[in-house]
């Protein structure tokens, strides 16, 4: 019986020795597959690594390489560029201008200065034959007859058709019946079409920041810091 007991033993232990046998090299493979497979793992996220480094290397070389030129560019920029004399920044006056902004500038009259007087109306005496004229002059109006005087002037000769009258300076000037009347004297009107502003000017008087030098028939000629620049007649300048 003790024999039999023995064997048994026996058995069982051979049993689990060849068991044990069989199953360490399957664990054994199976632990190199795992391991090669961990290996590729990291290989691969080492690659992944390194090239997102050099993406990142390459994109800072990149970055700084157009920064570079972008300052070069605009070193140029700032060498070559013309400045606009005309362009005054922040202008203080009834029409200001941002900083930055042109004045943009448009003739678009010229003619001759009014006179400012006007034969407007005439009244005939019966008795005399006598007549005298109605003549406005800016807001006042005057009755007159040949030879009298009102405001600078002296009436010089007399008519149903015009009114001739003689300035201080012994000069004659001609008004038509109710025709207006203009001196020998150009006068101009300019646009300012970045803020809407207009006027009306003459020779020596001022437009804005600019002196108005002479007008003639097709143009004004205007100064700014010692530069000219000429304006011809419905044109736009910048």
């Amino acid at each position: 019986m003790k024999e039999k007991y023995e064997n048994l033993e026996k058995v069982i232990f051979f049993v689990l020795l060849c068991l044990v046998l069989g199953v360490i090299p399957v664990l054994f493979n199976k632990a190199a597959a795992n391991n090669d497979i961990l290996d590729k793992k990291i290989q691969r996220l080492s690659t992944r690594s390194t090239q997102s480094a050099a993406g990142s290397r390459d994109y800072t070389k990149t970055e700084e390489y157009l920064n570079i030129e972008e300052q070069t560019v605009r070193a140029l920029s700032s060498v070559t560029s013309k400045r606009n004399i005309f362009s005054e920044h922040g202008y203080n006056k009834s029409v200001d201008i941002a900083a930055g902004d042109r004045r943009v500038l448009q003739v678009i009259e010229i003619g001759f200065k009014p006179l400012g007087i006007e034969y407007q109306g005439k009244v005939f005496f019966k008795d005399d034959n006598e007549m005298l004229a109605q003549v406005n002059m800016y807001k006042k109006s005057y009755l007159v007859k040949e030879g009298s005087h009102f405001a600078y002037y002296q009436v010089h000769e007399l008519n149903e058709k015009f009114i001739k009258l003689k300035d201080k300076k012994g000069k004659v000037i001609e008004i038509k019946y109710r025709q207006k009347a203009y001196v020998n004297e150009r006068v101009a009107k300019i646009n300012e079409l970045t803020r809407g502003y207009s006027e009306t000017v003459t020779k020596n008087s001022n437009f804005l920041e600019y002196k108005v030098l002479d007008i003639d028939e097709d143009s004004v000629l205007l100064s700014h810091q010692g530069q000219h620049l000429r304006l011809e007649k419905g044109m736009v300048y910048k």
